[in-house]
């Protein structure tokens, strides 16, 4: 599963898009499949990189996921 990058324009979908992409992401690591679950928070970040500051601390626990994702398929 190859997962496309975002558009760079927004639409009235993509706020509510980015968390089913998170939630992927955990459910993929919860699965074992590191690489597929490491795409699916990128593409949470690429959607919600500069969120509000409400949304921040979700937005850093993805990042932090995203990093410990990279580290463990390498």
């Amino acid at each position: 599963m190859r997962f496309v990058s975002p558009s760079p324009a927004m639409d009235d979908v993509t706020p509510k898009i980015a968390p089913a992409w998170r939630r992927l992401g955990e459910l993929l690591e919860a699965k074992g499949e590191k690489r597929q679950a490491l795409e699916a928070c990128e593409r949470f970040l690429d959607y919600w990189r500069d969120a509000d500051a409400a949304y921040q601390p979700m937005i850093r626990s993805v990042r932090e996921r995203a990093d410990r994702l990279r580290r463990a398929v390498g």
